[in-house]
């Protein structure tokens, strides 16, 4: 639902009679001013600015949200010192889950001449950013992007193995996921919904994890904030 107001999200938060366990994803991208101003390249009413995109990100802490955020990895001028200062991003805003992924270029669009790192190297660089980011952030959520699977068919996977701990399966109806493509060959276009359910739990196995059926999806650092919560006198 993207950038809002204090107030709205704090209604919303009111509206939905379980604001203990809401959750909210709004990726800040990269925590480079200038990086940020190119990829939101939008004059006027549909410009993006780094400062309010963190400042909506406290809103959300401020009301009680559970706060994702995230950012992309290999953009075109991007520097190991921009990613360092994305993980210090995280910590300054206290997320509880991260979405990371790989920078892809799609055809056609605004940035296609700015090119892409290379497969193999930008794979590597997303495998070192979800590793890095579990050992300062802890016990938090980290999601093994899809977009992984373009770079590797075994992607999510191997990401599994680096540290992530959330897999999102993609359960649109097949007959709309054409429609909705952020990059170029995005994988599972034509996987029917109920049999790669059950496929993607043989995968998470393969790695020696388990699904967590019928647990809380909320990261183990919040269920602990929670419980010192309750445990307050009142």
């Amino acid at each position: 639902m993207g950038e809002q107001t204090k107030e709205v999200y704090e209604r919303w938060a009111v509206a939905s009679g379980n604001r203990s366990n809401l959750r909210y994803l709004a990726r800040f991208e990269t925590s480079n001013a200038d990086l940020f101003s190119m990829l939101h390249s939008a004059k006027g009413k549909y410009e993006k600015i780094l400062d309010h995109r963190l400042e909506c990100l406290k809103y959300l802490k401020e009301c009680g949200y559970q706060v994702g955020t995230g950012v992309m990895i290999g953009i075109p001028g991007q520097t190991l010192k921009d990613l360092c200062m994305d993980i210090r991003m995280f910590q300054q805003v206290d997320a509880d889950m991260i979405g990371m992924g790989p920078y892809l270029m799609s055809e056609e669009a605004d940035l296609e001449s700015l090119g892409q790192m290379e497969n193999k190297a930008l794979f590597q660089l997303s495998l070192n950013m979800i590793a890095v980011t579990r050992l300062v952030m802890g016990n938090i959520n980290i999601a093994a992007a899809t977009a992984l699977q373009v770079l590797h068919p075994e992607g999510r996977e191997i990401a599994i193995e680096y540290g992530c701990n959330v897999i999102m399966p993609n359960l649109s109806p097949t007959k709309f996921r054409e429609g909705y493509q952020l990059y170029d060959h995005k994988p599972g276009l034509n996987d029917d919904p109920f049999h790669f359910g059950l496929h993607l739990e043989e995968r998470i196995q393969s790695r020696g994890r388990e699904v967590g059926w019928n647990e809380s999806g909320s990261s183990r650092k919040w269920l602990m904030k929670q419980e010192k919560q309750e445990q307050l006198p009142c």
